[in-house]
């Protein structure tokens, strides 16, 4: 092999070197200029690290205490229907609260009659299309009970049959104020058609019942979550349930499901759990779940708040972290906040979401 031979082979060796390694850059920086980044945003806040609620009245950029929110134990958090500016917050072992339209301050609701007592623990709340009356389920004196608050006072409605049995679910029909459906810890779905003054069983489930969601628009259209696992549909308000076995996942049985709400925007049914924020379009047959900044199974979900115009912003948080997608949970924004306690919950604001309100369990 003379000397010009050899350079030819050294020359297109070197080529082909040079080529390998250009083509090795050039797909791992596309990769990384296609990957859509998971962000986090430092906000502005003056939290004092006390309330159990705190707020954001601009999408979350900045966030407050909610005044007189301290010490308390937030479980369920309702805006009133035809005044959003007034909310109620329902506790574990501390009672009703109120804010008060044109108020800053959560003040308690106080009974005279001792019908609610300040000590119960509040697990549901319903109200009708017009927000002049208020439903409270309650567990009080070892006694689930339900509560109906209006202007003129506070009435008993219901009282559980028999001890440490409690209301989990309570929902005002879309269209008829008088029909009211309630479900029960031993699997009892009670029907009131002529606002709370009678009651009749209308169905049984084969356990009891830890969440209750409704649709949106459609009346009589409910979800359900049972203590045992099982997931429920219903088309006809309760009488008559789908039940599907324990959700799965990827193989992998949901354990625990947290929060379940319907996103009417998006047309599903989005739920919280223990493996990750999942969801369902067709009353639970099937089941997705979203790619988050969380490995699935590693820390639950426990909070969703649902944008009421656009199905492609939701919120979540798990622990002490939330997140915010805008891209329908393509990517997502972690807001960064000195959080002491684990979220319980996120509610929009349904006629302005601006407005952001967090619950935080002590």
């Amino acid at each position: 092999m003379n000397n010009f031979t050899k350079t030819l082979l050294v020359f297109f060796a070197l080529v082909i070197i040079i080529t390998t390694i250009t083509l090795v850059v050039w797909r791992v920086s596309s990769s990384g200029d296609d990957k859509k980044e998971d962000t986090v945003e430092e906000v502005e806040h003056d939290l004092s690290g006390e309330a159990s609620i705190i707020v954001s009245n601009n999408k979350g950029v900045t966030w407050h205490d909610v005044p007189r929110s301290q010490d308390l134990k937030p479980r369920i958090f309702v805006f009133r229907t035809n005044n959003t500016d007034q909310i109620y917050v329902g506790t574990d072992n501390d009672g009703l609260w109120v804010r008060e339209s044109g108020s800053q301050e959560l003040l308690r609701v106080n009974d005279s009659k001792d019908v609610l007592k300040n000590n119960s623990d509040i697990t549901a709340i319903a109200q009708n299309a017009s927000g002049t009356k208020l439903y409270v389920a309650l567990f009080q004196d070892n006694f689930g009970r339900l509560l109906e608050i209006t202007e003129n006072g506070i009435l008993e409605v219901f009282t559980m049959s028999q001890p440490k049995l409690g209301i989990f679910g309570v929902i005002v029909d879309l269209n008829d104020a008088s029909h009211i459906t309630m479900t029960t810890g031993d699997g009892s779905v009670f029907e009131s058609t002529n606002s709370g003054e009678s009651w009749a069983v209308i169905s049984r489930t084969g356990e009891g019942i830890a969440l209750l969601e409704a649709h949106k628009e459609q009346t009589g259209v409910l979800w359900a979550v049972g203590n045992k696992g099982a997931f429920y549909s219903t088309t006809n308000g309760g009488r008559e349930w789908t039940k599907r076995l324990p959700i799965t996942i990827d193989r992998t049985r949901i354990k625990s499901v947290n929060v379940i709400k319907h996103h009417s925007s998006r047309g599903s049914l989005l739920a919280a759990t223990d493996y990750g924020l999942i969801e369902t379009y067709d009353n639970g047959k099937t089941w997705e779940a979203f790619k988050t900044p969380i490995t699935p199974g590693t820390i639950p979900i426990t909070a969703i708040g649902i944008h009421p115009r656009s199905g492609n912003i939701f919120w979540m948080a798990a622990e002490k972290r939330i997140w915010k997608t805008s891209t329908g949970g393509v990517t997502w924004e972690e807001i960064r906040l000195p959080l002491q306690e684990s979220v319980s919950f996120i509610e929009l604001n349904p006629t302005n979401p601006d407005i952001i309100y967090v619950g935080l369990s002590k």
